[in-house]
């Protein structure tokens, strides 16, 4: 679990490591407010309350933890800005909601029901000669290109 300090200087987590215990309780931006009945206001009181509880009270630890009521975009929602970026960002968003497909992309590993057929065609090979429009003559020497 990565914990940083959050706009209001409030400990936050910032990542769960997948699978761990943590991200079974956790999400990034859950504020941890209190370890076992002590308030919390640093990463260290963080760290010194939770080792405390593990080696002094039979290994039990409490946390209170304030999250969000609206679910991942709640914390978005919290960023006050101004009446005129939300109209636009409103019409940004509903913009590309309507101009996004709805249809499903097509699978790739589905064959097609038009069987198309590819020819390879006998003829003799053709070769071309791949020319330099430049005159050797006209070109200038590199002092370097003898090193």
């Amino acid at each position: 679990m990565a914990i940083r300090y959050d706009a209001r200087e409030r400990v936050q987590i910032a990542s769960c490591e997948p699978g761990g215990l943590a991200a079974i309780h956790f999400r990034p931006g859950d504020i941890i407010r209190d370890v076992n009945d002590h308030q919390i206001s640093s990463k260290e009181m963080l760290q010194y309350y939770i080792l405390e509880g593990i080696t002094e009270k039979d290994g039990k630890v409490y946390l209170t933890i304030e999250r969000a009521a609206g679910g991942d975009d709640a914390y978005r929602d919290q960023i006050e800005m101004s009446a005129d970026v939300l109209s636009i960002a409103q019409k940004q968003i509903a913009t590309f909601k309507s101009t996004t497909s709805k249809e499903k992309p097509k699978s790739v590993y589905k064959k097609s029901s038009s069987k198309k057929s590819v020819r390879v065609t006998n003829d003799a090979p053709q070769e071309l000669l791949i020319q330099s429009d430049h005159d050797p003559a006209t070109l200038k020497s590199c002092k370097s290109a003898n090193k």
